[in-house]
């Protein structure tokens, strides 16, 4: 998981948008990622 890995909001969104291209429900920008943490 990302969090085990320490990475950033930044990080968390591409890695989202990468991994799951066809899927635009997983795809948050990082201001949502801070508010979610």
């Amino acid at each position: 998981m990302a969090m085990d890995k320490r990475w950033s909001p930044e990080q968390i969104y591409q890695a989202l948008r990468t991994q799951f291209p066809d899927r635009p429900e997983t795809h948050v920008v990082h201001e949502t990622v801070y508010q979610a943490l």
